[in-house]
């Protein structure tokens, strides 16, 4: 049963959404720093609630110095500012991509032998935590917290658009093969080879 209360509103999968908004938002933080190039309407909603997820991030750190941590929201809003302006140059020259697209990997250079997808999925993530634990022995806890969780959130945002994507192939795939077994019968009916 995938409801929490029958008489409520609250669902495992609206809970389940609701997690991946979180995730996809802390995710987002990131990504701003290490892709280019991203869809005019990727930074959307999970963009603006970087805002709110910061600071209360900050919350769970009572008592450690968060200006590091605070720092980072500036430095963020900058990001989405370069790559809004760099989606609006894009658009001035005509070229286009998918507007939900994630953007380029900084790390991965012209002629590299790792695919877009393999430094999204692994090299990345691996990066972003790899930062975070060393800014977290610098005795910058609540900021290399913050790396490493979105780190985390990062590689899961990664792999569930992968995976989503993979069901739309098999989707496709599917309703591909149901279409020629239905011509094939319809060529049937009318006595057609």
């Amino acid at each position: 049963m995938s409801s929490v209360n029958q008489d409520g509103p609250i669902t495992n999968e609206g809970l389940l959404h609701a997690a991946l908004f979180v995730c996809r938002g802390f995710a987002t933080s990131l990504e701003v720093f290490l892709h280019r190039g991203l869809g005019s309407r990727y930074l959307g909603l999970q963009a603006a609630a970087v805002l709110v997820l910061v600071p209360l991030f900050g919350c769970a750190w009572e008592g450690h110095d968060l200006t590091a941590l605070l720092l980072f929201l500036p430095a963020y809003l900058v990001m989405c500012l370069v790559a809004r302006g760099d989606m609006l140059r894009r658009r001035l020259r005509g070229e286009h991509c998918h507007t939900q697209y994630s953007g380029w990997p900084r790390l991965l250079k012209p002629g590299a032998r790792m695919t877009e997808l393999g430094c999204k999925q692994f090299c990345e993530p691996l990066l972003a935590f790899a930062a975070g634990f060393v800014v977290y022995q610098l005795n910058e806890r609540p900021f290399g917290g913050y790396l490493m969780f979105s780190a985390v959130c990062l590689a899961i945002s990664t792999n569930v658009d992968v995976a989503l994507d993979r069901l739309r192939a098999e989707n496709m795939n599917d309703a591909v093969i149901e279409q020629e077994l239905l011509a094939e019968r319809f060529r049937r009916m009318r006595g057609e080879r």
